[in-house]
């Protein structure tokens, strides 16, 4: 349960971290958000990032000295994925994402005592699927992005070539998704549900998108990817 509240709250820094970082860059792109509009200020909104990653840091500390590394490890790398604009740099700020994603699972398999063949699985198979989200995050916020002069992996590389990035992470994704089987390492239930609530969806998802760059289209892709990625609960559950 603690190990649980805290990747909440680191997760929950990255987020508020991220806003105030970006409060400059998100009046012109996104002016909607909280501090661009008023509803929070900046001040404010460090104060309560500041809040998060000590709670999240001294409930660690509860677990132990590992889990309490951990996290302070977790609530650095979220700080530098705003502060030092890693979602600037080609594929860093895409990889640190999947990499903070995944880390959840590892840190609550740390406090549960070690990491099982079944939590490494979901780990990199969260990883990549978080890698194929997040290219679509990226090259869906591209023209808001470039009116803000944000060089993001979308910008520097323009949408054909983020919409092939996306195609190999996700091709990536369903290959990885196959591999626990062929290995042996999952049951036959697994593969079916695997197929049946990830691997045939998120394959209509790639046929949807194609290699062709329309806002309607990778917005509605990622929503349907976030959708699979709520089914894809079930074959997990069934890792052994």
């Amino acid at each position: 349960m603690i190990a649980a509240l805290v990747t909440g709250l680191v997760c929950a820094f990255g987020f508020v971290i991220n806003d105030y970082h970006d409060a400059a860059a998100d009046s012109i792109s996104k002016p909607h958000r909280s501090i661009p509009a008023g509803i929070v200020s900046r001040r404010a909104a460090l104060g309560l990032a500041i809040f998060l990653a000590t709670v999240a840091f001294f409930l660690a500390c509860i677990l132990g000295f590992w889990s309490a590394t951990a996290a302070l490890f977790l609530i650095g790398l979220s700080a530098a994925y705003s502060l030092f604009s890693l979602k600037t740099e080609v594929l860093l700020g895409i990889g640190t994402v999947a990499f903070l994603t995944s880390a959840t699972v590892g840190y609550g398999s740390l406090a549960a005592g070690g990491l099982s063949s079944a939590n490494v699985i979901f780990m990199a198979l969260l990883f990549l699927n978080q890698c194929s989200l997040e290219t679509l995050y990226t090259l869906e916020d591209m023209p808001g992005d470039a009116r803000a002069a944000v060089a993001t992996t979308a910008v520097r590389l323009g949408p054909l070539a983020t919409l092939w990035l996306f195609q190999v992470f996700t091709l990536a994704f369903l290959l990885s998704c196959i591999v626990p089987w062929l290995l042996g390492l999952t049951s036959n239930s697994y593969i079916v549900a695997m197929l049946v609530c990830t691997i045939l969806p998120t394959t209509l998802v790639l046929a949807f998108v194609r290699v062709t760059y329309d806002d309607s289209n990778v917005h509605h892709a990622r929503l349907a990817l976030r959708v699979i990625r709520i089914l894809s609960i079930i074959p997990v559950l069934l890792l052994r």
